[in-house]
């Protein structure tokens, strides 16, 4: 029994003695496993740094380059009219926005063969009627075939046949209710203002940077003037730069 007991006692050490060694070398492997992985997350964010110096590097040149041309892109499909406010019927000025809605529709499509006179107080009185959970403009319900196929040929346009897209000019969102004027498409400032006053302001759009005292002092006493917005709008997003490193999936964000 004493040899036993001693032969017991013997194997329960050296049991102890083995396991704690395991976990010694476990543990050392995983230090060295996530001290390797943070090495490459850094060299991977490092890389992904200097990429990202180099583009706004190259970004910055070109801003300089169009600068220096004093000119600039005009984006209508940054000032889309958001027909959005129509839903809100307790808005008086939304009079005012359905009229300068109503005139763009009749200027874009007058020339086309499917267009109707008075289709675009239909069109605009039936997107009222949906209400705000109308996820998007292409699944307006019309309730009429006919017209539904029209809004449809609206919808797609067709540049050989010189129909523009209604989405090209019109939008349905919660926020952003104003037209960026220095974006603002031709059409949409000669219905809301003159055709001699659209010219001025496609003048001035074209300058970069765009004077928006100008465009204000031309149109300040103007019906539909403070349907738009007249400053830059720039949006400030918030962007990160990730390392990762593929084989321990350490990850290293870098504001």
């Amino acid at each position: 029994m004493n040899i036993l007991g001693f032969i017991f006692t013997i194997l329960m050490i050296f049991s102890i003695i083995t396991n704690n060694l395991y976990l010694k070398a476990k543990n050392e492997t995983i230090f060295s496993s996530s001290l390797n992985g943070f090495m490459k997350a850094s060299r991977n964010l490092n890389n992904n740094f200097e990429k990202e110096i180099f583009k706004n590097l190259k970004t910055n040149n070109e801003k300089k380059e169009k600068i220096l041309s004093k000119t600039r892109n005009i984006n209508i499909l940054n000032a889309k009219m958001n027909l959005y406010p129509l839903l809100d019927k307790k808005k008086s000025e939304n009079a005012e926005y359905y009229n300068l809605a109503a005139k763009l529709i009749k200027e874009l499509y007058k020339e086309s063969d499917f267009y109707q006179e008075g289709f675009e107080f239909f069109l605009l009185d039936r997107i009222i009627l949906n209400d705000k959970n109308t996820p998007s403009l292409d699944r307006i319900d019309l309730n009429n075939s006919k017209f539904q196929k029209i809004y449809y040929k609206m919808l797609k346009g067709s540049k050989t046949y010189n129909i523009p897209s209604f989405l090209d000019y019109f939008t349905i969102k919660e926020k952003d209710f104003k037209i960026p004027i220095k974006d603002a498409s031709f059409e949409l400032l000669k219905c809301a203002f003159s055709t001699d006053l659209a010219y001025k302001i496609k003048n001035e759009q074209l300058v970069n940077p765009v004077n928006f005292e100008n465009i204000s002092t031309f149109i300040s006493n103007e019906k539909y003037s403070t349907l738009f917005d007249y400053s830059k709008r720039a949006q400030k997003i918030d962007s990160f730069l990730v390392g990762i490193d593929k084989e321990t999936n350490i990850q290293i964000l870098k504001r």
